[in-house]
């Protein structure tokens, strides 16, 4: 039975040491006592991981296997705690108790929950049976803090035992506890924790809790940041912020360490801010900086890792050599990085770094001015990205790293509304060309999900892809934001929850994720909650065309007509390009019942837009049921779904602007359709 959680294996993990079962069976017989317990206590049936064989002794070097690490994705964690049970060298503590922390802190919820009467509880709840020696008590706290335990131990003079179910003579322990009063303490804890974690809104609340500035710094996180040019030619910008960005994709390729994304990185580019201003703002431990010097083909790099928290320097280097050895030298950053940090990292995470993408730096000085094109975000930068890699593969010819910017060259015009059939070919032809190169390529995956989501509706192989370039790059920011839109577009929203949280820890300043929560809100129909974030990425980012747009829909998805006919007028520019600024302007004549006006914009070009695009699909729907231009509704929904749009939830309970279409026999059909594809997605 799967957890009550979207994306846990069990609600609650039971943790012992062998030892402690030989005797009389005690964990045993507790784990069939707490279940018969928590049936008494809660409505829903609860999933209960127990090994009755678990692993033991001096297992130190043991890496826990993929099966184990499965079910460790559970809510709370209980450990037997005893008198053998705190030992770095056993299996329970090294390779369940200290995974599990590590997992619960950096998952959607964190380590510690906010109940429902607005107390904090772990989801780390000891059950002891020993009193503890003071080592064992003081390793107990460095990772706990002060020990909040239910304790299940007879004490009297000379005896330290686990209390049993009937005691003969109960009133002799020195604790004054009694083992059914300690069972249900315990299946009331677990109810307050469980019920908390389980309700949606909570969720959702417990993520937005972790939006703000986080009171526990992950011991593993670092930020590289933009390394500065000292050269005397300004035009070599490009090459000191290639290499930040170089670095940090390399250290994102490491699940063990927490890496903020360029976007937040480089807002501090020029910064005079210090160091621990810096820290406290990206909410990680340490701070990576540097400097180039570049000259004919000359390089001087140098490069420093910090402790934020103590102003230490931990590592620092300087290297001067040719400019070839440039791929060698980040190399060896990334290296140092994970060396100092004591980072575990796996066989093929150090292949991956070993991998030079290129052999020929002005090839790669050709990628670096792609990639910076690329952010611009216009046609004229992309036309000089593409232009920029095409030089880059005339000078060594076919490529992985080159073929896979080009195939996201192409898209990038498609998803701008350029040439899109033409384009999709193009993308097609490369991402095959790269992956002919390197299968494993993420950026042909990532482009593979943009296509299959958003030209070929296959929200399914989308799904799969974008979990592939993750799987790559555990912290790929685009990969993580195009995975919840997935998630969003085919009904389960609440997936996309840890993908937010770690949004939040891997780019803490971009609006994107600061909206994230309030899109999760929205697609799970909860339009009032999703405001404040939407308006908060808005406040970050007004120019943002799609944070004009969610705001103008969430308002009207609200009932707060007039907030957003106001907001409308007076702050989307009236002259704009951007199709999806000119959507959300529409919400003011959709309102109004103005068919005309609403007639007139289909015909532009935004059809051919939201023709292969089902979220835009679903907008064009929204607006014309608003307007009760319902046979052009059902026309855009059934577009919607064929692309992929199969939020069943939201269309057949939730979307007030669908609410008039009800009564309709094809809008029933098409709910039918979109039960079943939602139905069948495997998330």
């Amino acid at each position: 039975m799967p957890s009550l959680v979207p994306g846990y294996e069990y609600d609650i993990f039971i943790s012992y040491r062998q030892k402690d079962n030989k005797y009389d069976g005690w964990v045993t017989e507790f784990v069939s006592n707490l279940k018969k317990e928590l049936e008494a206590t809660l409505k829903e049936d609860i999933s209960i991981y127990f090994d009755e064989n678990p692993h033991d002794g001096l297992l130190e070097t043991h890496d826990v296997d993929e099966s184990l690490k499965d079910k460790l994705k559970c809510l709370i964690f209980i450990p037997i705690i005893s008198q053998t049970y705190c030992d770095p060298k056993s299996f329970a503590w090294s390779q369940e108790f200290l995974p599990f922390k590590k997992l619960a802190s950096e998952d959607q919820f964190g380590l510690k929950v906010k109940l429902s009467n607005g107390n904090v509880s772990s989801r780390i709840l000891p059950v002891k049976i020993h009193d503890l020696d003071p080592d064992d008590k003081q390793l107990l706290e460095d990772e706990l803090g002060q020990i909040r335990s239910i304790d299940f131990i007879f004490r009297a003079h000379g005896v330290n035992r686990p209390m049993r179910v009937n005691e003969d003579y109960p009133s002799s322990n020195l604790n004054k506890t009694f083992y059914r009063d300690q069972l249900n303490k315990t299946a009331n804890s677990l109810k307050e924790v469980i019920m908390a974690m389980s309700s949606p809104g909570r969720r959702i609340e417990s993520l937005v809790d972790r939006t703000s500035p986080a009171k526990d710094i992950p011991k593993k996180s670092v930020v590289v940041l933009p390394f500065v040019n000292i050269s005397n030619d300004p035009e070599q910008e490009f090459f000191s912020d290639g290499l930040t960005e170089e670095i940090i994709a390399d250290l994102s390729g490491v699940r063990d360490l927490i890496v903020i994304s360029r976007s937040s990185a480089m807002t501090f580019k020029g910064s005079q801010k210090r160091l621990g201003e810096i820290a406290r703002d990206l909410n990680v431990k340490y701070v990576l900086e540097g400097s180039v010097r570049k000259y004919d083909n000359a390089l001087r790099i140098t490069a420093q890792l910090i402790d934020a928290e103590t102003d230490t320097h931990l590592w620092a280097e300087k290297y001067s050599e040719s400019l070839s050895n440039i791929f060698d030298i980040q190399e060896r950053i990334s290296r140092a990085i994970v060396e100092k940090l004591k980072v575990r990292i796996t066989p093929q995470e150090d292949d991956r770094l070993g991998r030079h993408a290129f052999d020929n730096v002005q090839a790669y000085e050709s990628y670096l001015h792609a990639k910076r094109e690329l952010l611009k975000w216009n046609k004229e930068a992309i036309d000089e990205a593409r232009q920029q890699i095409l030089n880059g593969l005339s000078i060594i010819g076919p490529n992985a790293t080159l073929y896979g910017t080009l195939a996201y060259v192409h898209w990038s015009y498609s998803n701008l509304g350029h040439n899109a059939d033409e384009n999709w070919t193009k993308v097609e032809e490369y991402v095959q060309r790269t992956l002919e190169l390197d299968p494993e390529s993420a950026d042909a995956h990532l482009v593979i999900g943009l296509l299959y989501q958003t030209i070929k509706g296959d929200q399914q192989q989308a799904i799969r892809s974008f979990k592939e370039v993750l799987d790559v790059r555990p912290n790929d920011f685009d990969a993580l934001t195009w995975l919840t839109v997935s998630y969003c577009l085919t009904g389960y929203p609440e997936h996309a929850l840890p993908l937010a949280m770690k949004m939040i820890n891997v780019d803490p300043l971009s609006s994107l994720s600061h909206a994230m929560p309030g899109v999760i809100h929205f697609y799970c129909g909860r339009f009032e909650e999703s405001i404040p974030h939407i308006e908060k990425a808005y406040d970050i980012e007004p120019s943002n065309p799609f944070w004009q747009y969610f705001k103008s829909m969430t308002y009207v998805y609200s009932g707060k007509h007039n907030q957003a006919l106001q907001f409308i007028q007076n702050s989307l520019p009236a002259d704009s390009k951007e199709i999806i600024t000119q959507t959300a302007k529409m919400f003011e004549p959709a309102l109004k019942k103005d068919r005309v006006q609403i007639q007139k914009f289909l015909d532009s070009e935004v059809s051919q837009v939201a023709s292969h695009d089902a979220q835009y699909s679903h907008f064009l729907a929204s607006l014309c049921a608003l307007t009760g231009l319902n046979d052009r509704a059902l026309y855009w929904l059934e577009n919607a779904v064929q692309h992929g749009f199969v939020n069943y939830p939201l269309l057949a309970k939730y979307d007030p602007t669908l609410y008039g279409l009800s009564q309709e026999k094809r809008f029933q059909d098409l709910l039918s359709e979109a039960k079943e594809k939602w139905e069948a997605i495997e998330v």
